[in-house]
């Protein structure tokens, strides 16, 4: 990532909804075959994966599928002994209320809105990028990631483990879907999207309102099945903004690192996950996820700060903490999940860390490397 590619960052965080889209289908691949959670398939397609972001930005680039597969009749739901395992992961809904955000020396100003976006295909997408867990504390677990190797390549396909090759799907058109509980520009709180390229946003691409639905409301997307995906409905609840209480986030040796935020006013409705990702502009070496209560404090303790730190420490190293509501359901080929999120990022700070984006950002007698850095 050069320099001047921080200053597009309302753009970079469209494509990272896109990416989210694109890595939650991919973490379906993961090592272990568990469920993933929102981070973890987030991060799956992350600034070092080139060959996930290349494939997303292929896709939005494809003129769709054959007239035959346009679908719009109502398609009879499939039996118990037809659907694939809950583990593989084919589609994904996102709900993302975005707040407004100043403008910051990494970002652009943006206006709140609230984004729709999903996508289903016809099996799980390969992860080109392996995360192992080294080691775990609390509700936190710290990953490192390997790139595995394939001799000869994989052609179309992608390299999933060392000499393991696996195709990649194509998207599943599945026909129009009707959402309800969501407020457009309109004042409607109930309209449809039509497939575009396999992706699925509102009429026009247009940004919701925000909030476009309040926490604990019902959110539901039904769509009316093709030959290639039986109808099926999706539901979740709107979740309340994320309301961060830290001044500063504190990266230092020997400590852990203490969250808080303003609790949900409707407990156990949602959960909340974390990404601390200090290397991320140079490659990311290792990150720190968490799934924990929605309570408003979390701690990440000493020893597995410790760690990623000793792995390695790039320029502009953040944290996301993302309030999340989920809801799924099952179609012939695995899972489809529809998420409600609410979100904050910021910088942390790391002793000796000076991020930069030019030469003029760094103490004098260094410079700005390809990580963001000063050295």
């Amino acid at each position: 990532m050069d320099c001047g590619a921080l200053r597009g960052t309302a753009n970079r965080r469209t494509l990272r909804i896109l990416m989210t889209v694109m890595a939650l289908v991919t973490a379906s691949c993961s090592a272990g075959g568990e469920k993933p959670d929102a981070q973890t398939v987030e991060d799956a397609a992350g600034a070092g994966d080139v060959s996930n972001t290349s494939r997303a930005e292929a896709l939005s680039d494809e003129e769709g599928l054959p007239e035959a597969l346009s679908g719009g009749q109502d398609v009879e739901a499939a039996s118990d002994a037809e659907v694939a395992s809950p583990d593989v992961l084919v589609g994904a809904f996102l709900v993302q209320f975005i707040e407004e955000r100043p403008e910051t020396a990494w970002s652009e100003a943006q206006a709140a809105f609230t984004y729709v976006f999903g996508s289903v295909y016809d099996g799980p997408t390969p992860n080109t990028t392996l995360w192992e867990e080294v080691s775990a504390a609390g509700d936190c677990r710290l990953l490192k990631p390997s790139v595995p190797f394939c001799e000869g390549g994989c052609g179309a396909g992608a390299c999933v483990d060392d000499g393991t090759c696996m195709p990649y799907p194509a998207p599943a058109v599945v026909g129009t879907v009707t959402v309800t509980g969501l407020i457009n520009q309109a004042g409607d709180k109930s309209f449809s999207m039509e497939p575009l390229g396999g992706f699925y946003q509102p009429p026009g691409g247009e940004q919701l309102p925000y909030p476009a639905a309040q926490e604990g409301d019902a959110i539901s997307l039904a769509a009316k099945g093709s030959p290639a995906v039986p109808a099926f409905t999706l539901e979740a609840s709107g979740v309340a903004p994320l309301v961060l209480l830290n001044e500063s986030v504190p990266v230092e040796p020997e400590s852990p690192v203490v969250l808080q935020w303003v609790p949900p006013g409707i407990p156990g409705l949602s959960t909340v996950s974390v990404k601390l990702d200090i290397s991320h502009h140079a490659g990311s070496k290792g990150k720190i996820l968490c799934d924990t209560l929605d309570d408003g404090l979390l701690e990440i303790e000493a020893a597995l700060v410790d760690q990623l730190v000793a792995l390695g420490v790039a320029g502009f190293p953040t944290i996301l903490v993302t309030r999340k509501s989920t809801g799924s359901t099952m179609v012939p080929t695995g899972r489809i999940d529809l998420e409600v999120s609410a979100d904050v990022e910021v910088l942390v700070d790391i002793p000796g860390n000076v991020s930069c984006t030019s030469d003029e950002n760094c103490p004098e007698g260094q410079t700005c490397q390809v990580g963001l850095f000063c050295k």
